[in-house]
Order: structure tokens, then sequence, then C-alpha cells
């Protein structure tokens, strides 16, 4: 049974820039800037059978191009360590994606995992490192520019001790029309 992701992969020059910033925690294992990725819907311990089905029932999506920023850095539990990550700003385009990709999976009954918020995982750590409110303080002025969405994915997750990644099971193109941010 392996985990799976419903993700926004952001543009490349968006993830180099984010890969810069990461640094100051030592204790991070930060991700790589090919496996950011920000995470609509996490589904653990999914079978091949639920793996084809939930592929399938991703295809009845409905969305249009979207405009995505990232903000409010974040370092939070995850099973014994915790994760630096970074909030999507909430917009109705958003939200209409979210909402479909919910309705077109509930049928499946799969496990989620994670919260309902999404977004951008920078990288896992085992402790928490005791000066975070000083690493938060230095993010709080970033500013990553926003992007368009123009496809979301279905990622295969694949941990090791020493580093997590994922893999693009199958892209979805969103509609050829942009819907502004709300």
């Amino acid at each position: 049974m392996d985990r799976f992701r419903v993700a926004i992969r952001p543009p490349l020059e968006q993830r180099r820039y984010l890969r810069l910033c990461c640094c100051g925690l030592p204790a991070v294992a930060w991700f790589e800037p090919d496996d950011f990725l920000v995470t609509l819907r996490c589904f653990g311990d999914v079978q091949e059978a639920a793996r084809l089905d939930l592929l399938e029932a991703l295809e009845e999506v409905e969305s249009a191009p979207l405009a995505l920023g990232l903000a409010s850095c974040q370092i939070g539990p995850r099973h014994g360590g915790g994760t630096v990550s970074l909030q999507a700003i909430r917009n109705e385009p958003l939200d209409a994606l979210i909402a479909s990709i919910d309705r077109a999976t509930r049928p499946l009954r799969l496990k989620q995992r994670g919260g309902e918020e999404p977004r951008l995982i920078l990288g896992t750590y085992r402790h928490c490192p005791a000066y975070t409110d000083d690493y938060l303080l230095q993010f709080a002025g970033l500013t990553v520019p926003a992007f368009v969405a123009t496809q979301f994915g279905v990622y295969r997750e694949h941990t090791s001790p020493k580093r997590t990644y994922f893999q693009e099971e199958q892209a979805y193109s969103l509609a050829d029309r942009l819907i502004p941010p709300g």
C-alpha cells in the first residue's frame, strides 16, 4: 500500500526560489525543488485497485487554471517530528478545485491523511529545534510570487530515512480559461 497526494507543482522558477530560502535550521531535511508540491489532498494506505479508481475519478474534476500564492511559514508536528511548510493563500478558484476533488474522490472512501489546508512542505525534521521562533521571524517577510496553476497531479510518496520524494503518477490539465484570485 502506498501514500498519494493530489497536488499542484509550482513552476520551476518558484521552486528554485523557495529552495534558496531553505536554510537556517540544520535539523531539517529540506526537500529538493522537484518535490515541492502544494498538497490539496493526501491519501494513505492506498491499494493498487484503489489507486486506479483514484486516477479515474480525478478525470471528472472540473476547474479552470487559477492564480496561487504561498504565505505563512509554519513549523508543525508530524509523526514524532515535524514539517516546515508554507500555507497556500485560499481563494474561490482554489476552494472550487478542492471541492471538485472531494466530490470526485468521496465515493472511493479513501483514508485522508493530514490537515485540510493546502500547503507546500519545504522539509521535515525528527526533533523540533529550540530556535524555531527566530526562524519563523526570518520567514515573516518572505514573498513568493503568485503563479498560475494550469494542472494538478497525483503523486506517489516515497520515504526513506534520509529523504522523502514524490513520483508523478498522472497529471490533469485544468481548462483553458483563467479565473483571477478572489
